[in-house]
């Protein structure tokens, strides 16, 4: 594309472009514009042709992938919850615990005097 861009150039003078147009680019650089784009658009709808049944297998697939990972991560919500739970009532034993040491010592302090 960028040799195409240097060989018209748009000082070079064209009688078309001396004639003006509402737009004020030449008939030639329209014509340019038109090719780049047509062929823009021939390369990105090129590897369509002829593949939708493989890329509807393939978002199906990553449709497929992508439940299995919410699966996961439903399953791992809740794994996550139940373990938060089991910690939550193991601080309590602990503290609890940690109570009972406190009124012990407090009890044999006090026998020992």
């Amino acid at each position: 594309m960028n040799k195409k861009a240097s060989v018209v150039s748009p000082r070079v003078p064209c009688s078309v472009h001396a004639q003006g147009s509402s737009t004020g680019k030449s008939p030639l650089h329209a014509l340019l514009a038109i090719c780049i784009s047509a062929v823009c658009v021939g390369a990105f709808a090129w590897p369509t042709l002829g593949l939708g049944a493989d890329n509807q297998q393939q978002l199906k697939t990553l449709q497929q992938d992508i439940a299995e990972k919410e699966k996961r991560v439903q399953e791992q919500k809740q794994q996550r919850s139940a373990l938060l739970s089991q910690l939550q009532q193991q601080e309590q034993s602990i503290a609890r615990a940690s109570r009972q040491l406190r009124d012990t010592t407090g009890t044999l302090a006090t026998l020992s005097e």
